[in-house]
């Protein structure tokens, strides 16, 4: 079995510096799975505007999918060239889902995620993907992302 650590990334956060050192100590590959978010197809009158709809809304899901790849690639590279394998998953789902899906997919694995502080009322009412995995009881590194709330 292939040792894996997990990354979700996210535009703005840097927790795959610290993931990349630690899937390097632990002889692993990374992982590095980041959310699109779902779609919406809106507007269709009857069926065969949706399905029209539905096909035009995969279309443009792919493409956005394959930007996002491409954003990734520097990211990619930067890892490789510190001899980290490593493997992109860029898909349109809940990030938490599509984490602990991965995970599901990587028996073993180490999950890394950044965490935003939250006041209690913040956590309550927003919820979070760190505290989604971390409720999930998969071993799991997180690291702060910011200062107090």
């Amino acid at each position: 079995m292939e040792r894996s650590v997990i990354v979700g990334v996210e535009r703005g956060q840097d927790v795959v510096g610290p993931a990349r050192v630690l899937a390097k100590r632990l002889g692993a590959r990374l992982v590095l799975v980041h959310a699109i978010g779902p779609g919406l197809v809106t507007g269709a009158a009857g069926l065969a505007d949706a399905q029209e709809a539905t096909d035009e809304e995969s279309t443009r899901k792919d493409l956005e999918q394959e930007r996002h790849v491409e954003e990734l690639a520097p990211l990619v590279s930067s890892v490789a060239e510190a001899g980290v394998e490593t493997v992109t998953v860029a898909e349109h789902e809940d990030p938490a889902e599509l984490i602990l899906r991965v995970a599901d997919e990587n028996p073993g694995a180490l999950i890394v995620i950044g965490r935003h502080r939250m006041t209690r009322i913040g956590r309550y009412l927003l919820g979070g993907v760190a505290e989604a995995v971390l409720e999930a009881g998969r071993p799991v590194v997180v690291l702060p992302l910011d200062g107090p709330p």
